[in-house]
């Protein structure tokens, strides 16, 4: 046999260790991408025109799933170790911006006219009841919590009876009769696009 130096197996801890170093770098770049990305709509927000402006609601999905499919990629990190495995972080959180395709009843506190508090909005929504939303049933953002295993649905970031857990989880910004253009949502007296990012801000 060949003399030479032995490579000890790594320990358990040692690997453990590597890979919550690595997760947490990873949480970060998501978090700072995120950030970017917040800061980025704004300066849209505030530049653009109507007239070059392409479906908001589009936009805002795009935005949300690419959100999504970087935040999945922390449940795909790779692991030589089964037990470390088990402890990969899901999805920490679910926020929603746009309009009435995401809002679920934040235009139920304000005064305006855009509102679904009333059937057959919510008839086949948890308690059959209307909740805000402008659907009979779950939004995307409900979908997509309850799929990531995180909650059943994302509340309204209005809604007095939020707890910490929620806010902490996601919720939702998004405000039906809003768009891009500020004048969209004074004029329909909801929440502009710049406010809700102002809001995930705080």
């Amino acid at each position: 046999m060949m003399a030479g130096t032995s490579t000890r197996p790594r320990t358990f801890k040692q690997e453990e260790a590597d890979y919550e170093e690595k997760e947490e770098s990873e949480h970060e770049s998501e978090i700072s991408w995120l950030m970017r990305s917040s800061d980025f709509m704004a300066d849209e927000i505030s530049t653009k025109k109507p007239h070059c402006l392409f479906s908001q609601s589009l936009v805002l999905l795009i935005f949300l799933l690419a959100l999504a499919s970087s935040c999945q990629g922390l449940l795909q990190a790779d692991s030589s170790s089964a037990a470390v495995k088990q402890n990969v972080t899901r999805v920490s959180a679910v926020f929603a911006f746009g309009d009435s395709t995401l809002d679920s009843g934040n235009n139920n506190y304000l005064v305006t006219p855009y509102k679904s508090d009333f059937l057959p909005y919510g008839k086949d929504f948890f308690g059959h009841k209307p909740t805000g939303r402008f659907t009979n049933g779950r939004l995307l953002t409900d979908f997509a919590a309850s799929y990531v295993g995180l909650k059943e649905e994302v509340p309204a970031y209005l809604d007095p009876s939020l707890s910490l857990d929620d806010l902490i989880t996601g919720v939702c910004f998004a405000s039906a009769g809003s768009g891009f253009d500020p004048l969209t949502a004074e004029i329909n007296q909801v929440i502009p696009m710049g406010e809700q990012i102002d809001y995930f801000r705080v």
